[in-house]
């Protein structure tokens, strides 16, 4: 399902805390109720953006615009960055996946 921006609050850091929450103009990801209760309150920080409830789990397919006067050097890190949080999640899920 199609999502747009909102804060990433939830999210672990993929790094040590230097970068800011994630914001992605544009993402896909899962509604909260086509994944299991109990994947979503192991995983929550790894695969829920949000502590609002009703928004987006596993979030992927991300796009960062900038217009005219945006700069080029930012729009390319956070797409790199917001890049790198669908993958994080798909790696927590398949590890749950192993336990399991």
């Amino acid at each position: 399902m199609y999502w747009r921006r909102y804060l990433f609050g939830n999210l672990a850091y993929l790094t040590n805390g230097t970068l800011s929450q994630a914001k992605p103009e544009h993402f896909y990801g899962a509604r909260p109720e086509q994944l299991d209760r109990q994947i979503r309150k192991d995983l929550s920080n790894q695969i829920i953006p949000s502590t609002q409830d009703d928004l987006a789990t596993a979030p992927n397919f991300f796009l960062e615009a900038k217009g005219p006067d945006g700069s080029l050097a930012v729009a390319t890190r956070q797409a790199c960055y917001y890049g790198a949080l669908g993958p994080e999640a798909c790696i927590h899920f398949r590890c749950i996946d192993k336990i399991n």
